[in-house]
């Protein structure tokens, strides 16, 4: 658990948090200093037949039913971490100030499903999201 902050450009790509992730949860306070944006975005991934079949990174014609929800002082979003609980956290001009806290299973490595990909990191997702 720690207090946050994101600043101006700050953005991350659609994801999914590691497969050991359990629960993770924002609280925001300070919404006087965001100037613009800032949004957390969540979706539902069209439904595939198995649940290891999501990706990490999804193909963004795959999400549907996208929300956004404002950073407002004393909101606080609770997120189920599944393979398909996709969120992002979209761009921002100003500060955004925040509590974030994450449940994670240690014993991961003990499960028998595949890891994702470390093939690529948050920016160079990012990047790919923004030229399709």
């Amino acid at each position: 658990m720690h207090i946050a902050e994101s600043k101006d450009g700050y953005e991350n790509p659609w994801h999914v948090d590691t497969r050991g992730r359990i629960i993770h949860f924002l609280i925001y306070f300070g919404d006087e200093t965001i100037k613009k944006g800032g949004e957390l975005g969540i979706a539902q991934h069209k439904s595939l037949n198995n649940y290891l079949d999501y990706k990490q990174y999804p193909n963004l014609s795959n999400l549907e039913k996208i929300e956004y929800i404002l950073p407002k002082n004393n909101v606080g979003i609770f997120i189920l971490s599944q393979n398909n609980s996709y969120h992002k956290g979209c761009s921002i001009k100003g500060l955004r100030r925040f509590i974030y806290a994450g449940y994670t299973n240690k014993l991961r490595n003990a499960w028998k499903t595949k890891n994702w990909s470390a093939n690529k990191n948050f920016s160079q997702r990012l990047k790919e999201e923004r030229t399709n």
